[in-house]
């Protein structure tokens, strides 16, 4: 109000922003309105601000668009980007007219305007996905600002998997420039070291690698404990130096004296005595360190930790139950070991009921072992009334992950007398009710009985197989897995083989190239369809699983452009009798082995994918030794051996596989492993 006989104050923007910085909106909104009359940009866009908020002044969306624009108009940089921000959350979709303020913001240089665009073109929103422009906005950016949410997503996008010899070139690229700014940061260098150590999108150097790993150590950049982290590792397993345990020490040892983080993984260097050597005492200094630092999820870790090396090694139960019952609320694992004291009355009296209550809370996070003594509890009424269908449920959810005792616990329980109808044995191995669901009637249950509209897995594997729903639920329930979000690939593989898709076929990384490199841009959840024949897939993206069916997506997150990182074709189901658990042990074996090998096919994967090739072909699986012989033939992940790859080529040839026949037959036509014949 003005008052009368006296000219009115007019009060500076400066007094506006104090008002505003101190929460007292209601002036802030007195002085910037009297300012904006005078077409004041900076108070239009504050008094844009205010009514997009909702504070000071109620909340109105016509007039915050109104103040913005005309800031904007004056080429004022903060209300372009934030009328860009207005379009872009005023719709589901999204509202083009927002690219439109983001390019104007970003023309003037605006970093997070520019990071804001490279943002859409990588998920694909406004615009066709394009790698190339988000990596270029992001590099713009991140040139400006030295800790920018540009550079992390830059990171996180460059280097993938599945990314091809180009665009690793690119990524490299994107990093040197940034080097070569002003801006310049200890996370580029760890980075372009990392691509030099590996040799992704430049020649292999570790020497270069080295020197700038060196180079970071030296600075003052927050990012100078992973990088002597990093060094002591090269010294540990001699990359681009001569492998010296002490020096690699000697750098994880300062590394961890300014990283909490690096303090743990030192802690289980010692502990596990890889690399130098073990030193369980320097060991639980670390812990205890960590445990005072309150690090939220690391404290748990290494009080887990510590009641483990009390419990195997010192044998000091009191010690080992303190460490174990402050990390009880997080960590499975401690769970398990409460239960196993309770259970023996060890540092702490004996009582099978409180045993049976961790054992339970251990289990739920499907912790093997837990569910294996929670089973044993059941079948022998300790702590619990005797029950032989919760000891088989528990039984058979440790046996599918291997557990041997619960294996043969669990054929003790249903075929010695005990449980004499087999239908009673665990539901598992049974046929999933085949109901074919529409996308709108799942989403409908997902939200109605589960309360939840994103577990995109169960969605996905429900309509790609056609079964129920609340059974694929069940089933994911039964392997451990947090029902929210999407699942592992290592979970889908569990499940789909339960539901006796046993014939899975895993998209290779190289097939994946192939398919990139016919469609002409980046794989994504839209496009991949272009690409693939008809039929029943699974298509895994970065944090999303999606069903697609005869060339057609189908979930409740379509309009959405997921970059593709990994492909399984569901085979017809089978019609034969159900499969049992020695079965499905056997084929979760070879699809994991599958999985290692094709999906996360790096070399530090093919030992593990040997193993679960080996121990499936040992139990009969044909597939399985066809290509464990290929291993051996070729050395992936195991010491090349022309003997044992005929005699695994020779074991699936002789049951009836053509590829295994083959193969065989080119070894004796060549003499290689087998007499020339």
């Amino acid at each position: 109000p003005i008052n009368k006989g006296r000219p009115m104050k007019i009060s500076s923007f400066e007094e506006g922003m104090n008002a505003y910085n101190d929460r007292d909106y209601k002036t802030a909104f007195n002085i910037f309105q009297v300012l904006a009359e005078g077409n004041n940009a900076d108070a239009l866009n504050l008094l844009g601000k205010l009514y997009e908020d909702g504070v000071g002044v109620g909340y109105d969306f016509e007039k915050a668009l109104w103040h913005y624009r005309k800031a904007a108009d004056q080429q004022h940089v903060g209300a372009q980007l934030n009328l860009g921000w207005l379009y872009y959350d005023q719709e589901e979709r999204h509202n083009p007219e927002s690219l439109h303020w983001f390019r104007k913001a970003a023309d003037q240089g605006n970093p997070t305007a520019q990071w804001q665009i490279g943002l859409i073109y990588q998920d694909g929103d406004l615009v066709d996905l394009d790698v190339d422009c988000a990596c270029e906005w992001y590099v713009k950016s991140a040139k400006q600002e030295r800790d920018s949410f540009a550079l992390e997503d830059l990171v996180e996008l460059c280097f993938g998997d599945n990314d091809s010899e180009d665009d690793d070139k690119r990524s490299f690229n994107c990093f040197k420039e940034i080097a070569m700014s002003e801006f310049n940061c200890g996370r580029v260098m760890n980075v372009m070291a990392w691509a030099y150590q590996n040799g992704r999108g430049v020649s292999s150097d570790p020497e270069k690698a080295l020197a700038l790993y060196k180079e970071v150590a030296n600075s003052s950049s927050d990012e100078s404990s992973n990088s002597k982290w990093q060094i002591g590792v090269l010294y540990a397993i001699g990359i681009g130096v001569k492998r010296d345990g002490k020096i690699a020490e000697k750098w994880m040892v300062d590394s961890a004296k300014s990283d909490i983080r690096n303090t743990y993984k030192l802690a289980n260097v010692y502990s596990e005595g890889y690399i130098i050597g073990n030193r369980p005492e320097k060991a639980v200094a670390l812990y205890n360190k960590v445990i005072k630092s309150n690090h939220t999820w690391l404290h748990e870790e290494a009080n887990n930790k510590l009641g483990i090396y009390y419990y195997k090694v010192k044998r000091d139960f009191d010690k080992a139950f303190h460490y174990f019952n402050e990390s009880s609320k997080g960590s499975s694992s401690s769970q398990y070991y409460l239960g196993h004291l309770h259970e023996y009355g060890q540092g702490v009296l004996m009582n099978y009921k409180a045993a049976v209550e961790w054992y339970e809370q251990a289990a739920e996070g499907g912790h093997s072992e837990a569910q294996y003594s929670l089973g044993y509890m059941y079948a022998h009424g300790d702590g619990v009334e005797q029950d032989d269908d919760l000891a088989i449920k528990w039984y058979a959810k440790s046996a599918i992950k291997g557990n041997l005792e619960a294996k043969n616990n669990l054929h003790a329980v249903c075929y010695y007398d005990k449980v004499k109808d087999e239908g009673r044995f665990y539901n598992f191995n049974s046929h999933a009710q085949r109901i074919e669901y529409t996308h709108n009637e799942i989403e409908k249950i997902s939200i109605r009985d589960f309360q939840e509209d994103n577990d995109c897995s169960v969605v996905a594997i429900a309509i790609a197989c056609g079964v129920n729903y609340t059974k694929v639920h069940q089933m994911f329930a039964d392997v451990g897995r947090s029902h929210r979000g999407p699942a592992g690939t290592h979970s889908i593989i569990e499940i789909l083989t339960r539901l006796e898709q046993t014939n899975l076929e895993i998209f290779s990384q190289e097939r994946l190239k192939n398919m990139k490199t016919k469609i002409g841009r980046g794989l994504t959840s839209n496009n991949i369809v272009e690409a693939l024949p008809k039929g029943r897939f699974i298509i895994e993206t970065k944090g999303h699983v999606a069903a697609l069916v005869d060339g057609e997506i189908k979930d409740w997150t379509i309009k959405r452009r997921f970059r593709v990182t990994g492909i399984i074709k569901i085979p017809d189901k089978r019609e034969d009798k159900s499969l049992s658990d020695e079965q499905i042990n056997i084929l979760n074996y070879y699809n994991g082995g599958q999985m290692l090998l094709h999906i996360f096919n790096g070399d530090n994967r093919l030992p593990a994918a040997f193993e679960w090739f080996r121990t499936a072909a040992d139990s009969g699986h044909i597939k399985a030794q066809t290509q464990l012989a290929k291993m051996y033939d070729q050395g992936i992940g195991v010491k090349k051996d022309s003997y044992k790859a005929a005699r695994w080529y020779t074991s699936a040839a002789q049951c009836g596989d053509p590829e295994a026949q083959y193969e065989i037959a080119k070894k004796y036509e060549f003499g290689d492993g087998v007499g020339k014949d």
